[in-house]
């Protein structure tokens, strides 16, 4: 079966596993469906809801097995997680610094119904923008060094986060100050997230993570914008999960309102509908023609699916800008952008590499910085301007697996203006 149809199947066993009539796969399915479970990050959660059921025994022995592996390697990554979340979250009380708590790190405490049921990789925190610099500095006595220049008022530019905290143990922080980077089409109320966050605990500490509106939007921004629906079905089953957990307290129409001021109510009744549809989201009847934007037509919510079920893509490593010196606009627009980012002014250059804007090395950085991009982008770029990427061998056309994500993020832009008052209702 291929990835698409296999990852759908999946979702929809994943869901049916919380109600008494599930959807049994014939053994001959299970080892697909295991080693799809596997490449999404599901199996953890599949591992879970299968041992609540009382014909748990139905499953192979072999299948219960490898679940139960998946799932204390994802208990003991989250055990090792949690203790330096409690140590970040002491160090920065102490400078009495504001935190906030994204995504994993809250998920994996306050939303799922089991320690390890899902998986967390780097812990992200929301901290105020002042703050960061002394945040950097009392982490750093803790352990945690970052793994690049931290001239933070030349990043504010062009990132949205410190460089990576990096500690001895494998634990790494990532110290945000804004939801999305510098002139992203979506904008958040940054100051609105810390004053409606809300308290939650990790291992008996006090911590503060997104209220649930909030927290909706950054899962639905962080996949489609930030990653281009390439995370795969796993927030999904976020977004069911936060539902299932918080739905009682999520004042739907503030949700639409804060989705349109965001910017982002397209991405928000895709992600919605496929939660509900795939996912077993508890969507109430009537949100989702709250929440819809003007223009939208059904055809985007099976476009999106397509890719979000495919996902993890094989381009995903290729940076947005390379991207779009391939396969975006006129020739001069592509030569335009690539000059710019293959040379960008000295106030980026410093923030990149650490070189004062007016030092004479700076000429030194622009020569380190050619080859950087060849070295980190050069065989992709090879691919790309190919019309193919052909990681391990295996071919995938550019125009499924590129072109069709940044097209959909531009039909979705459209919807938003739409909405907005400032664009047409063509989407």
């Amino acid at each position: 079966m291929d990835a698409i149809p296999l990852a759908e199947r999946l979702c929809r066993v994943l869901a049916s596993l919380e109600r008494p009539t599930a959807e049994w796969p014939a053994e001959n399915e299970w080892p697909a469906l295991i080693l799809r479970a596997r490449e999404t990050k599901l199996a953890p959660l599949l591992y879970v809801r299968l041992q609540k059921r009382v014909d748990f025994e139905r499953v192979p022995a072999q299948v219960r097995q490898e679940l139960r592996e998946a799932f204390l390697v994802s208990a003991g990554r989250q055990l090792l997680a949690e203790r330096a979340l409690c140590e970040a979250l002491s160090v920065l009380g102490r400078e009495k610094c504001s935190v906030v708590v994204l995504k994993g790190g809250y998920l994996a405490h306050a939303v799922f119904e089991r320690p390890g049921a899902r998986p967390m990789g780097d812990l992200d925190l929301l901290v105020p923008f002042e703050k960061v610099a002394e945040a950097i500095a009392a982490l750093g006595l803790a352990g945690w060094m970052p793994n690049g220049p931290c001239l933070l008022e030349d990043l504010r530019l062009v990132q949205d986060q410190a460089p990576q905290l990096l500690r001895a143990d494998g634990s790494c922080l990532e110290l945000h100050w804004d939801l999305v980077r510098p002139g992203s089409s979506v904008q958040a109320d940054v100051a609105g997230l810390f004053t409606r966050s809300i308290p939650f605990e990790v291992a008996g500490r006090a911590a503060r993570g997104l209220c649930v509106e909030d927290l909706l939007l950054h899962l639905v921004v962080h996949d489609s914008v930030h990653h281009r629906f390439e995370l795969g079905p796993r927030t999904l089953f976020d977004l069911a999960a936060t539902l299932a957990t918080h739905g009682a307290r999520l004042d739907w129409p503030a949700l639409a309102e804060r989705a349109r001021l965001w910017g982002a109510p397209g991405e928000l009744f895709v992600f919605l509908s496929m939660a509900r549809d795939l996912a077993g989201a508890a969507v109430p009847e009537g949100v989702l023609e709250l929440v819809l934007p003007e223009g939208m037509d059904e055809g985007i919510v099976r476009d999106v699916q397509g890719l979000v079920l495919a996902g993890p893509r094989p381009y995903a490593a290729v940076s947005d800008n390379v991207r779009r010196v391939f396969l975006e606009g006129s020739a001069s627009s592509k030569l335009g952008l690539f000059m710019r980012r293959l040379f960008p002014s000295p106030r980026e250059m410093a923030a990149f590499y650490g070189i004062p804007a007016r030092s004479p090395r700076m000429a030194v950085g622009y020569v380190r910085r050619v080859w950087d991009l060849t070295r980190a982008y050069g065989p992709e770029a090879m691919r790309l301007a190919s019309g193919r990427l052909a990681p391990g061998g295996e071919e995938h056309p550019v125009d499924v697996s590129v072109k069709q994500a940044d097209r959909l993020l531009a039909r979705l832009r459209t919807c938003a203006m739409a909405r907005n008052g400032k664009g047409r209702d063509d989407c």
